[in-house]
């Protein structure tokens, strides 16, 4: 639990940086559902970001598109892309949206 309560607290800081720099984001929405997404996608869910078509893998459909910083950063954090691209968030042409996306 130690752990997943670190990571949470990573995510929290990453997400809030992230949000300061792009000037503006859904605060409220993603600190909400941090712990939620951690427990997920690092305990919970079938997963692999190495082996996106491996055999059994687990689904996650999120419909709370004010929560989307809190999801870039555990899909970060997670491995399935890295920092450099979770910082260009708000960047003009950056590949995360402000809201979520299967893109």
């Amino acid at each position: 639990m130690k752990d997943l309560e670190l990571i949470a607290l990573e995510v929290r800081k990453k997400l809030l940086q992230n949000i300061v720099k792009a000037g503006g984001g859904h605060t409220g929405g993603s600190l909400s559902s941090v712990d939620i997404l951690v427990a997920l996608y690092f305990d919970v869910l079938n997963i692999d970001p190495g082996n996106p078509d491996m055999k059994g893998l687990d689904r996650f459909v999120m419909s709370k598109g004010h929560s989307v910083e809190s999801f870039h950063a555990v899909l970060s954090r997670r491995g399935f892309f890295s920092e450099e691209i979770l910082d260009s968030y708000g960047d003009f042409n950056s590949i995360l949206a402000g809201h979520p996306t299967r893109k």
